[in-house]
């Protein structure tokens, strides 16, 4: 009994150095290896085992919920991300990342002349670079810092300014809202039983619609207070220590473009696109280099559609069973599913209209009524398939504190 005490206690094997250690494994592989070296789909085999680790065991170290499923995630996450760049992309030090297609795009190396210093700093930022901000390889989508204005990026003082407010009034809200949570109240306003919508819609309130538009709401609510905190708190510190610029560090979300008129839309525009090069690149490289289907087909296109859903269901079902919900109550794996359907619904739908409807050039701009029809829709999906997820989550959550110090909490008390 001892023996196992002791090696629980182990602090090599605690959740967060076990992140650490994913983050450090890869900096150095990818700084310090060419792409084709073997020390690379090598060094995979170690990362997973970190991965493993974290997911069996992380339960008996942390008391955090939250937390848990947070980093069980991030474990997978810096799996796909050590895939991505090492293996996939194949990132190099000579291009500050991936091999352009286009070798007349190749980018001026931020990183300098080729040391060991500026080795571990490229190694670093291919650990932790998820949109690729201000690069040649930049994910498509992100929004800049003003839109009249593309190139513009702001002062270190200004951006320094800005994000700590911004940090502040999230994480003050994320308090408020996750702070005063009574469990037994979740326990029976997310139960299992109220996941199912249409299969008893003879059964359901008006109470229950109310609660389940407000409960769907705060989850996505949340969801962003946490993404914003989260990566709002890193870039301080990387632009504040000098390891990154602010040119690195551009907004998360693009929300201000306004509700999303598709679900294709809601995940390559809307939501933040922090894990899409991670879940995207592996899925690409699935179809055309071991699937072999020919690049361009409708079979590539919707195969590679579905990969990604499924890995993006992966490492969030992963998360849910790291923090002790059980693999068959998870509802990541229905949550995305549904996702991918939609899309190709909505493709179908789209096809099926110019084919009744023919355009001319002058035409194609979608038209209001289009628009809003398409918000109902995809409002509607979110209505119905977000407590897939979202409630196992949450009932799981005990009492629902996020944030590792809760001013609201510590205000009630005096």
């Amino acid at each position: 009994m001892a023996a196992s005490t002791g090696a629980s206690l182990n602090p090599l094997s605690h959740p967060w150095t076990l992140l650490a250690a994913q983050i450090i494994l890869t900096s150095l592989t990818v700084g310090f290896t060419k792409p084709s070296c073997f020390i690379r789909p090598a060094m995979l085999l170690p990362i997973l085992c970190m991965t493993t680790v974290y997911i069996s065991t992380a339960r008996t170290r942390v008391d955090n919920i939250f937390q848990l499923s947070w980093g069980g995630s991030q474990a997978v996450l810096a799996t796909y991300q050590y895939i991505d760049v090492a293996i996939v992309s194949r990132w190099n030090f000579e291009h500050s990342g991936p091999e352009p297609r286009n070798k007349s795009e190749k980018q001026r190396s931020p990183f300098g002349a080729d040391n060991p210093w500026n080795r571990l700093k490229f190694g670093l930022y291919a650990a932790s670079s998820f949109r690729n901000c201000a690069t040649v390889f930049e994910t498509r989508g992100i929004k800049p810092f003003n839109r009249k204005d593309p190139s513009f990026i702001p002062s270190k003082e200004r951006f320094i300014v800005s994000a700590t407010m911004h940090l502040i009034a999230c994480y003050l809200t994320l308090d408020a809202l996750t702070s005063l949570g009574d469990p037994d109240k979740q326990a029976v306003l997310f139960s299992e039983s109220r996941i199912p919508l249409l299969s008893r819609l003879d059964q359901v309130t008006m109470q229950e619609l109310i609660e389940r538009l407000t409960c769907s709401l705060v989850f996505w609510i949340v969801n962003y207070l946490v993404l914003s905190t989260s990566v709002t708190a890193i870039s301080l510190i990387m632009v504040g220590t000098g390891l990154s610029s602010v040119a690195w560090w551009k907004p998360l979300f693009n929300i201000d473009n306004g509700f999303p008129y598709t679900v294709r839309r809601f995940w390559s525009n809307f939501w933040h696109l922090s894990v899409r090069n991670r879940i995207f690149a592996p899925s690409v490289y699935t179809v055309h280099n071991i699937l072999k289907l020919p690049r361009g087909s409708a079979n590539s296109r919707y195969m590679v559609l579905i990969l990604t859903f499924a890995y993006s269901a992966g490492f969030h079902a992963l998360g849910d069973i790291s923090c002790g919900i059980s693999p068959h109550k998870t509802g990541a794996w229905l949550f995305f599913s549904v996702q991918a359907v939609a899309v190709m619904v909505e493709d179908l739908v789209q096809c099926m209209w110019k084919q009744i409807f023919p355009e001319t050039k002058s035409q194609r701009q979608i038209a209001p009524w289009q628009i809003w029809v398409g918000r109902l829709w995809v409002f509607l999906l979110m209505y119905w398939c977000t407590p897939f997820y979202a409630y196992p989550v949450t009932a799981h959550n005990g009492d629902g504190l996020i944030v590792p110090f809760s001013v609201i909490r510590r205000m009630s008390v005096w």
